[in-house]
Formats: C-alpha cells, structure tokens, sequence
C-alpha cells in the first residue's frame, strides 16, 4: 500500500487502524500520504482487533464526522 501513497494523496483520505491488526502499518501509510500531500489525510488507531468488534460504534462515528467534515469543507467532490 506505501507505493500507492502518492495516488492516494491526490483526493482527502481517512485512514484508520486497528491497535492488534495491523495499526502500524496503517499509520505508516498515513505517514507516507501525509508526506506527499500534506495535511489531506486524517488517521487514527482504535484500540482494537482488525475487525473493530469492540469498537464499531467509534468506527461509524469516526467515518461519520470525517464525511461530514469534508462536506463542510467542500473538500469531498474536489479533484
């Protein structure tokens, strides 16, 4: 996925992870976006598996506010 970074910074991004899978290789591919385009990607990890089981309500909310977010800003049709 770090080689998709600079294709990936061309439009606003949320990445988000999990602590107990995979949460540090999401949070380098934040880094790698970031580092390209800066200040178009929101990330964040959840202390949780790959499935955010324990934490889906948090998930939603987080994709939620960012999607809203970008309407506000009217960041989300931009290209």
């Amino acid at each position: 996925m770090l080689a998709l970074a600079p294709a990936l910074a061309t439009q606003p991004a949320l990445v988000i992870g999990a602590t107990y899978g995979g949460g540090a290789s999401n949070k380098a591919l934040a880094d790698a976006i970031r580092a390209q385009r800066k200040g178009k990607v929101s990330s964040m990890t959840l202390d949780s598996d790959h499935s955010f089981a324990d934490h889906r309500i948090a998930l939603a909310a987080a994709v939620v506010d960012w999607l809203q977010h970008q309407a506000a800003s009217g960041t989300a049709n931009k290209k």
